[in-house]
């Protein structure tokens, strides 16, 4: 990307916090992606509590690849594409479940 003049910009990112971390808790982070665009992708980024296995928190961001040159989002290569969406999940169902 850097030899592309290119950078990836998040335009949208939203947390939901479910539980409540104490700190010393250690936790397992999942994440895929929701949906795969021409010039955005929208991933999940999901938190679990690793001893109880509960979601604790996710994260919902939008992001589109950009140029550093005119600051606009630009089409992302098929290639990246379809890397991209071998890694597609539902937001509903734990990241887990979907990808093996």
């Amino acid at each position: 990307m850097k030899q592309k003049d290119l950078r990836v910009a998040i335009v949208r990112q939203n947390y939901q916090f479910l539980e409540e971390l104490r700190g010393g808790e250690l936790v397992e982070i999942k994440s895929g992606f929701l949906t795969v665009g021409e010039k955005y992708f929208r991933f999940i980024h999901q938190m679990y509590d690793d001893e109880t296995g509960k979601m604790v928190a996710t994260c919902d961001s939008v992001a589109v690849q950009a140029s550093l040159e005119s600051g606009k989002s630009v089409p992302m290569t098929a290639a990246l594409q379809e890397k991209a969406k071998r890694y597609l999940v539902t937001s509903n169902v734990p990241v887990d479940s979907e990808v093996g």
